[in-house]
């Protein structure tokens, strides 16, 4: 029995998402769409500074709260790539969360910041709205974004 749970623990340590598996889903976001402000820097310059619309294709989040309370954001990018926010180095922090509301921010320290603020019914159905700041050096572009999401769990 110890050969068959040393490789689990070690495979949630090496994949977080994994640790987060077993976590409740708090709802699922689908189709984020919206506009992002895009500044001038090194890989945006002349017309593609500004206003653009902005969506994720095949896009989602996977909200989830762990037993002590803690959450967590998985998405899956345009890329079809899966990564936990927490796993990516983001710390998600709970700044409401009761009548059907919950915001949440998400700091990855000097590269980007976050709010997710969902309005929710008791199925875990309904609007995420999603700001995104990018900034600072790590950032290779640097741009603010507003995008929509439908939820539901």
């Amino acid at each position: 029995m110890r050969r068959l749970a040393a490789p689990a623990v070690v495979a949630c340590l090496i994949n977080p998402v994994l640790a987060w598996a077993q976590s409740p889903v708090v709802t699922r976001c689908t189709g984020p769409a919206g506009h992002g402000y895009f500044f001038p820097g090194s890989l945006v310059k002349g017309k593609d500074v500004g206003w653009t619309k902005e969506a994720i294709t095949n896009g989602q989040f996977l909200v989830m709260r762990d037993k002590e309370g803690a959450y967590d954001i998985v998405f899956t990018d345009s890329m079809n790539r899966t990564i936990s926010a927490r796993g990516d180095g983001g710390q998600v922090i709970a700044v409401h969360d009761a009548g059907g509301r919950l915001i949440l921010l998400v700091n990855y320290a000097q590269v980007n910041i976050e709010t997710w603020m969902f309005l929710l019914d008791e199925r875990g159905t309904g609007t995420l709205t999603m700001s995104q700041a990018r900034y600072g050096e790590g950032a290779l572009i640097q741009k603010h974004s507003l995008m929509a999401a439908s939820c539901r769990r």
